[in-house]
């Protein structure tokens, strides 16, 4: 699957983060408008940062808006421009960690 290719490198830490902190109730997130998908393959956020838990990606930052609505805990990985117009909508985020070009970051209600 090429999850041991040399290019994952950098994303590991992040991935390995991710997954440590991703609590049974949390929603996993990716933000999918910036391509990130071109940069880690999503088989490898679901083997690498979720334990094979599915991620939700959504499109566009609105998308999140009914989890956030509904107080469900989120946590998610999203490119560090993606985060920023994420942010921007719904300034409650907070920001867990920021490796290689992505943004950690998970809702009040979720662990830290």
């Amino acid at each position: 699957m090429g999850l041991d290719r040399p290019g994952m490198a950098p994303f590991r830490p992040l991935l390995a983060g991710f997954r440590a902190a991703l609590a049974p109730g949390e929603a996993a997130i990716v933000c999918g408008w910036g391509k990130s998908d071109l940069i880690i393959f999503p088989g490898a956020l679901s083997l690498l940062a979720s334990d094979g838990r599915p991620f939700r990606r959504i499109w566009t930052p609105e998308d999140i808006a009914p989890a956030l609505a509904a107080r469900t805990p989120l946590r998610g990985l999203c490119l560090e421009g993606e985060f920023a117009g994420l942010s921007a909508r719904f300034p409650a985020l907070r920001v867990v960690d920021r490796q290689a070009g992505w943004v950690h970051w998970a809702t009040p209600a979720a662990a830290p």
